[in-house]
């Protein structure tokens, strides 16, 4: 069974599958991604200085976590399963 492991300062995510092999790994998301996928009013420092919390549900094609900017609201970020690519952001409610 795969499963998403958040580093112990937030700032890393990587899916590792059941034999502990990272199968990818994904950093805070940039500026521009955020804007292209979300259009919100985050700045570089917010973003640089965010955290990933928790998992927030997966199946078997996506991944979503939670990530809060600094001094923001929480996000889910929706990842790829299977590339790891960032495929959306939504606000957490």
């Amino acid at each position: 069974m795969q499963r998403l492991n958040i580093s112990d300062d937030g700032r890393q995510i990587c899916l590792v599958d059941e034999c502990n092999r990272v199968l990818w790994t994904a950093g805070v998301p940039p500026l521009a991604d955020w804007r292209r996928l979300c259009g919100g009013m985050q700045s570089d420092a917010s973003l640089e200085r965010g955290v990933y919390r928790w998992v927030n549900g997966a199946d078997n094609f996506k991944i979503v976590v939670v990530f809060s900017p600094y001094g923001g609201l929480d996000f889910n970020l929706t990842y790829s399963i299977s590339s790891g690519e960032l495929l959306g952001i939504q606000e957490a409610r």
